[in-house]
């Protein structure tokens, strides 16, 4: 849960997010639905379909790429494309466990 805070306004939102995931080798095909309740106006829901993928053997390194597909909410709604990649650098440093 996440609340969205507006300096004039104080908290103007609220965000659920909730997701089922299964590994496959390195793989983790993913679909998470998120649901954003704000304080006035419409509500949303987005489905997340995205795949994170273990980059390193230690694991300290690794990408996701999906979508944000919204569902429910006000007109338009755009589909957006979502990737990120990860280091842990709290496991080990960048160039080793590879």
């Amino acid at each position: 849960m996440v609340g969205t805070w507006e300096e004039a306004d104080g908290i103007t939102a609220l965000s659920y997010r909730l997701g089922l995931g299964r590994a496959v080798g390195r793989v983790v095909p993913m679909l998470e639905a998120g649901w954003t309740v704000p304080t006035e106006g419409e509500r949303t829901l987005s489905l997340y379909p995205q795949a994170w993928v273990q980059l390193s053997r230690l694991g300290h390194v690794a990408a996701s790429l999906g979508a944000e597909l919204p569902a429910v909410g006000p007109e338009p709604r755009h589909p957006r494309l979502i990737a990120f990649l990860l280091w842990d650098y709290a496991d080990a440093p960048l160039l080793r466990g590879w």
